[in-house]
C-alpha cells in the first residue's frame, strides 16, 4: 500500500439500521417438548429514551466485557446527546451474532479475539459480528502501525516508495474496529484523524 498527503475532509455517513428484529429474536426461545415455543428470559433490556452512555455501562457490566470501541465516521454525532431508540431485548448470543440497531444511526454486536471481548458501536453498516475485529494500535508511528495493518490481511508496503506522506507519532495504544474482509475501511480507520490517504492495490497485495 501506498501513503500519500492529503488535505482533511469532513466524511458523513448514516449507517441503516439492522434487518430483523432484535427484539422478537431475544424473546424467541426453543421448542419445548410439546412442541410449543418457551421464550426466553431477556438478559438484559434497553430502555427506550435511556442516553446511550448508560445503555453501553449496563452492556458492559452484565455481559462483562473487556471495553467498548467506537467506530463512528459521523464526527458531528456527540455519543453523550444519544438516546436508545426504542426497547431492545438483548442478550449475550444474540449480540455475539448479530448487528443490533440502537437508535436511527449507531448499531452494536460483540466481537471476540484473543481472550478479550469487545462491544462495537458504530455508524458503519459494513461491519458486523462475523467480519469484524478489533486491532491495537501500538505507541510509535502511523508508518510503523500502517505496516502492522498491512501485515494482518497479508499484504506489504513497498520498500523504496511506499511511503510518500509525512510520518505522525502516535505516543499510546488504543483499538480500532476493523473489517477483516475491506482492507480500504481498514486502513479509514487507521488514518481517520490524519491527513493522509492509503493507495492499496488488491492485484499486488502492496
Amino acid at each position: 500500500g501506498r501513503a500519500s498527503q492529503q488535505s482533511l475532509s469532513h466524511r458523513t455517513a448514516k449507517a441503516a439500521k439492522s434487518t430483523g428484529t432484535p427484539s422478537r429474536a431475544a424473546s424467541e426461545g426453543a421448542q419445548g417438548p410439546s412442541g410449543s415455543a418457551e421464550p426466553s428470559i431477556p438478559e438484559l433490556t434497553l430502555l427506550e429514551g435511556e442516553t446511550l452512555v448508560s445503555a453501553i455501562m449496563k452492556l458492559q457490566s452484565r455481559f462483562d466485557l473487556d471495553g467498548v470501541v467506537y467506530s463512528v465516521r459521523d464526527k458531528s454525532f456527540d455519543i453523550n446527546r444519544l438516546n436508545i431508540g426504542d426497547d431492545i431485548e438483548v442478550s449475550e448470543d444474540l449480540m455475539s451474532t448479530e448487528s443490533i440497531a440502537l437508535n436511527d444511526v449507531l448499531s452494536g454486536f460483540i466481537v471476540s479475539s484473543q481472550g478479550d471481548r469487545s462491544l462495537i458501536i458504530t455508524d458503519n453498516s459494513a461491519l458486523n459480528a462475523s467480519n469484524t475485529v478489533v486491532f491495537d494500535v501500538k505507541p510509535g508511528s502511523v508508518q510503523s502501525n500502517a505496516k502492522r495493518l498491512l501485515s494482518e490481511f497479508g499484504w506489504e508496503m513497498p520498500f523504496k516508495d511506499g511511503w510518500q506522506a509525512q510520518d505522525y507519532p502516535i505516543t499510546s495504544s488504543f483499538p480500532i474496529a476493523i473489517s477483516r474482509d475491506d482492507p480500504r475501511q481498514a486502513f479509514s480507520e487507521l488514518l481517520a484523524e490524519y491527513p493522509i490517504q492509503a493507495r492499496l492495490n488488491p492485484s499486488t497485495t502492496t
